[in-house]
């Protein structure tokens, strides 16, 4: 399949071608998901819209980053439908938005996908005429329907990197409290940086094979390795200095 993806740096366009707050399960915490589940069968099934917003922050006490175009999806199964720590990537797109920020094949999977609910990518800067990754400063905002039944769970690459991506556990979000009610604000601190275990580290900000500086996608050495919270010996940002993700009911 081909793609185009297009990338929107302060210093030049690189374009590539080819083709435990309530009801959250924490990535520690995921035995409890048995519970979680249990407890949801008692929620009612009633949708409500909430409007999400992800906001790159600028980063004055280090490195900061562009984030890019990404994918969310509700789901009620507590079933890991993007990735799994200790486990290899399921192989069905989370490499492509991980390495080059390219959310297509990984949509396209969860469009085959029947324990899905809903699924759709956000890709276009607030204010912008195209699809670009949120520069410090810019955010990404949609809409979503879901049901204090369902999960809610998203990705976006961490631009200045060989693989990596914010989201949160795989075991995803509740967006309503244990009682049904909305919740509200933001959610930012639960997310974890994670590493999708396809590409070799480089350091941050500098490696000739992320996506700023290489010459194409898909460029750096393979790692073959398995998804888990980022620890290779390089030194990140807090993720809550870079990104801020909040949820409003509407």
């Amino acid at each position: 399949m081909k793609r185009t993806i297009f990338y929107f740096f302060s210093m030049a366009v690189l374009i590539f071608t080819a083709c435990e707050k309530e009801g959250y399960l924490r990535p520690e915490n995921y035995l409890n998901a048995d519970i979680a589940s249990e407890n949801a069968k008692q929620l009612p099934f009633s949708k409500k819209t909430f409007k999400i917003t992800i906001t790159s922050l600028p980063n004055n006490h280090g490195l900061s980053t562009p984030f890019a175009p990404g994918v969310w999806l509700t789901e009620n199964r507590f079933n890991a439908p993007l990735f799994k720590p200790g486990k290899s990537d399921y192989g069905q797109g989370l490499e492509a938005l991980a390495e080059d920020g390219d959310p297509g094949q990984l949509a396209n999977s969860l469009s085959h996908l029947s324990r899905i609910n809903d699924f759709g990518v956000f890709h276009t800067p607030d204010g912008a005429l195209a699809p670009a990754p949120i520069m410090p400063g810019q955010h990404y905002s949609f809409t979503i329907e879901i049901s204090p039944r369902e999960q809610f769970h998203f990705a976006t690459m961490f631009v200045q990197s060989n693989d990596l991506f914010a989201a949160p556990g795989p075991k995803g979000i509740s967006l309503f409290d244990q009682h049904g009610d909305p919740i509200h604000g933001d959610i930012t601190h639960y997310l974890e940086l994670w590493d999708a275990g396809t590409e070799v580290n480089e350091e941050p900000g500098m490696g000739m094979y992320q996506a700023p500086r290489q010459s194409g996608p898909d460029m750096g050495p393979d790692e073959n390795g398995v998804v888990q919270v980022v620890h290779d010996g390089f030194v990140y940002p807090a993720l809550n200095d870079i990104l801020q993700v909040t949820v409003e009911p509407q």
